[in-house]
């Protein structure tokens, strides 16, 4: 049985970024420790993920439940990984990611890109 902390973070992970690269999974996950980390989000990753209107696949009416079980697995082992310290941050001090191809918030536009990582873009403050 996963704790929680660790089926919030894998879900994330799955449903925001199967199609991702290793690195590209990896970032998405680490955008979510550090907002914990963060004076200006919610001090769980659970919260962090169940914050109103902040990862889409949380908030689009679906539930969730896992069908491709190879990716599914994946995401729980880096999810583990990631929430135990055990990966070296690529992404550091970014708080946001958005994918260019269907989404051109604009919040964006108040931040830097730190990297491209696959489809998605992380960024930092300015």
């Amino acid at each position: 049985m996963l704790n929680s902390a660790v089926l919030c973070l894998a879900l994330t992970i799955y449903y925001e970024a199967r199609s991702e690269p290793l690195d590209g999974q990896v970032a998405v996950a680490q955008v979510v420790t550090q907002r914990v980390k963060s004076s200006s989000y919610p001090n769980s990753i659970c919260a962090v993920v169940k914050q109103k209107y902040q990862f889409s696949f949380y908030w689009d009416g679906k539930p969730e439940k896992p069908e491709d079980m190879i990716a599914w697995g994946k995401a729980i082992a880096i999810a583990q990984k990631v929430k135990n310290g055990k990966l070296a941050y690529i992404v550091p001090n970014c708080l946001w990611y958005y994918n260019p191809y269907i989404a051109d918030p604009k919040w964006a536009k108040n931040l830097k890109l730190f990297v491209q990582i696959g489809k998605h873009k992380f960024m930092q403050k300015i």
